[in-house]
């Protein structure tokens, strides 16, 4: 019984399903259709009667101008040509079903109103003449008011406003009115639209009734069609089936179908025919590891695929800065990335990220690391702040225990200033004039594993010619047949030996060693690596590292860290510029001098940490090349790199501003080319001032 009960119920299921979805496609047809022709038929009938209002306006504006409206302003008196105007204005509201016209004279300063003619085609209770204070907390009053002040003001030449009020919902249309050529009033025209969109509305629904009863004839025909061709065979078939794989028949439902159908339903029936005399086959014997198999194979192509998708395309070429990268997954793909993009026209970001896990997770997990990364750059522009937030995000509902190491630099193409992190990431290489060599750099925790975590922002200067090498630990932890690992030396020697190529060839070349190394041994994890060229233009505002004009020899100043001692420093710098120098550079060389100068005096050794038995000094080397000065400021106070500082909000009010960063501020506008370092203990800081000319922002 319970069977004959099921399969009655299975056996009604698609023609439900189709009747369903017949209503549903009506419904969503008519009420499509529908809310279009409202929309429509709403919108192209607030158009007409809006013409029809500015054509009125117009018309009113005319006849104020004739008139001379003005002549009634602040009182004045109500004379013949006044009654003959309102008579006028009174029978253009009587033919052309226009609620009010009036002439308008707002007051900005008081918000004051002087209605100085009204005219309607109906009594109006306050008169044709009266003055009133607009409610400024009414919001729809005020944007009543506020398009009539555009309009008066010039601002200008129409405006329309909907607003409701005890005459229903209105639109208003306001023109100017000119006398000698200056605007003197604003007419306006009221229509109440209540009536007409009404129609509108009930126009509407009989039509949407229409659609609705012409939808549902046609699916009523189309159903009986398809329950005759379609659903009628497909149950039958159904049972069959049914029938045919229940426990008690298996062994005896050989008889081939007898079902009459066409088209693909008759497929059906013959691989339904075909299916019996093999089906016995394989059912006893579920190929559990083979889709477990197939499974994991899937899994992987896709997250091989997303992690593919995910790094950004070549770099564009630029004068300053070339970019090339590389990644190639393992076979148990994991969450390595890269990325690389521009805040502005002088800020480079570049990320290099690797997310402990495999497959779809990981690859998923990558995917929502680089978005963080890359819309919290966009917003801080501190590689610490930007750190911090992607970590804090990324410990959010991580019940993986999912977490990624990443490099995260900034790197400033007009001064080769590099701001950078490392959360936890493998050491970068630099190489420069001096070789190639492991950056030691300190290492702040993992993203994704603490939330909270402290995050610094550390910093350094590449010169023109460095080249910056990212990776992950995909290329040192490569192994050989004998189990040995590629390493961080044979990568560093690599590199070095390709630092006169390209980034790319830099980079094709050292996935060769990897290669030859591994000597057909299966990758263990994704190989991921960027080499950035900066290669600093002269237009980027650094010294000119090929300029042919043979330097001065350089001058050392050394004395202590006493701001008593500025006048002998600014001194010093001026005593270093030559006679040819203008008077505009050497104030501007002085004011750098002192505001250098005396930042080092005041905060280079208040720390606390500062040793109180190092000697609290400061050097200032002057050196001249050509038509500039290069002043260097040496103190062994904290580490403070100057150019990390955020520039001060000038627009806000002085008593609204923190207290400092003025001087740095306008030392980096003043200055033609600046730098800072920090080597053995030292803050350097490198100002290069050229004279002849002053520079541009300042």
């Amino acid at each position: 019984m319970n069977q004959k009960i099921e399969k009655w119920h299975g056996s009604g299921t698609l023609a439900r399903n189709f009747l369903i979805g017949g209503m549903v496609l009506i419904l969503i047809v008519s009420g499509i259709v529908t809310f279009y022709h409202q929309w429509l038929t709403a919108n192209y009938t607030e158009t007409l009667y809006y013409d029809k209002a500015l054509v009125a306006a117009d018309l009113a504006a005319n006849l104020g101008e004739k008139y001379q409206i003005k002549k009634y302003a602040g009182g004045g008196a109500e004379d013949s040509s006044y009654a003959e105007l309102l008579n006028k204005l009174d029978i253009i509201c009587q033919k052309t079903d226009i609620l009010y016209i009036y002439f308008d004279i707002p007051d900005k300063a008081t918000n004051g109103l002087e209605h100085v003619l009204a005219a309607s085609d109906t009594a109006i209770p306050r008169g044709h003449h009266y003055s009133k204070t607009v409610e400024t907390d009414e919001p729809d009053v005020m944007t009543n008011y506020e398009a009539m002040l555009r309009v008066y003001e010039g601002l200008s030449t129409n405006e329309r406003v909907y607003l409701s009020n005890d005459s229903g919902y209105v639109m208003t249309a306001f023109v100017p009115v000119y006398q000698d050529g200056a605007i003197v009033a604003v007419a306006g025209v009221d229509i109440a639209m209540d009536t007409i969109l009404s129609s509108v509305h009930t126009n509407t629904l009989i039509i949407g009734g229409g659609i609705v009863a012409i939808f549902a004839v046609f699916i009523l025909i189309y159903l009986i069609f398809i329950r005759r061709t379609i659903i009628r065979p497909m149950e039958s078939l159904s049972n069959e089936m049914t029938h045919f794989i229940s426990a008690d028949n298996l062994s005896r439902n050989d008889e081939p179908s007898t079902i009459k159908a066409t088209g693909e339903i008759a497929g059906m029936v013959g691989a339904f025919n075909s299916m019996k005399a093999d089906i016995q086959h394989y059912a006893k014997n579920l190929a559990t590891a083979a889709a477990e198999q197939e499974r994991l194979h899937t899994e992987l192509a896709l997250a091989a695929e997303i992690q593919l998708s995910n790094v950004p395309g070549p770099f564009p070429p630029q004068d300053d800065v070339a970019i090339e990268a590389f990644l190639k997954p393992a076979k148990e793909v994991g969450g390595d990335f890269y990325d690389y993009f521009m805040l502005d026209d002088d800020h480079l970001v570049m990320v290099m990220a690797d997310v402990a896990g495999k497959g779809i997770p990981a690859a998923l997990f990558t995917m929502k690391t680089k978005t963080l990364l890359s819309d919290a750059s966009v917003i801080l522009w501190d590689p610490a702040a930007i750190m911090a937030r992607a970590n804090n995000v990324l410990c959010e509902q991580n019940d993986a225990c999912i977490f990624v190491t990443a490099f995260l630099g900034i790197l400033t193409l007009s001064t080769g200033h590099l701001a950078f992190t490392n959360g936890g990431h493998t050491l970068p290489v630099l190489c420069g004039r001096s070789g190639c060599r492991l950056m030691e750099i300190d290492s702040d925790f993992v993203l994704g594993a603490v939330a909270g975590a402290d995050y610094a922002t550390q910093s350094m200067t590449l010169e023109p010619g460095d080249r910056l090498f990212l990776y992950t630990d995909g290329v040192t932890e490569a192994f050989s047949p004998d189990d040995e690992l590629f390493g961080e030396k044979r990568m560093v020697d690599a590199l070095a030996a390709s630092a006169s190529l390209t980034a790319r060839e830099a980079l094709d070349n050292l996935h060769a060693a990897i290669t030859a190394f591994a000597a057909g041994t299966e990758q263990s994890d994704d190989l991921t690596m960027m080499a950035v060229d900066y290669r600093r233009s002269a237009k980027a505002g650094g010294p000119d590292p090929g300029g042919a004009t043979e330097a001065s020899a350089p001058k050392m100043l050394t004395l202590p860290a006493d701001i008593r001692r500025l006048e002998e420093v600014k001194a010093f710098a001026a005593a270093s510029l030559p006679d040819g120098a203008d008077e505009m550079a050497g104030a501007q060389i002085e004011l750098i001098t002192e505001e250098i100068f005396t930042n080092i005096c005041s905060y280079a050794y208040a720390a606390a940490e500062t040793d109180p038995a190092a000697e609290q000094t400061v050097t200032l080397t002057c050196q001249t090349q050509g038509d500039s000065l290069t002043l260097i400021f040496e103190d062994n106070g904290q580490p403070f790199d100057p150019l990390a500082t955020a520039e001060p909000d000038l627009d806000a009010p002085a008593l609204d501003r923190p207290v400092g960063g003025l001087g740095i501020f306008l030392t980096r506008e003043l200055a033609d080319g600046i730098r800072y370092e920090r080597d053995g203990g030292q803050n350097r800081l490198t100002i290069e001032k050229k004279w002849g000319h002053s520079n541009p922002s300042s």
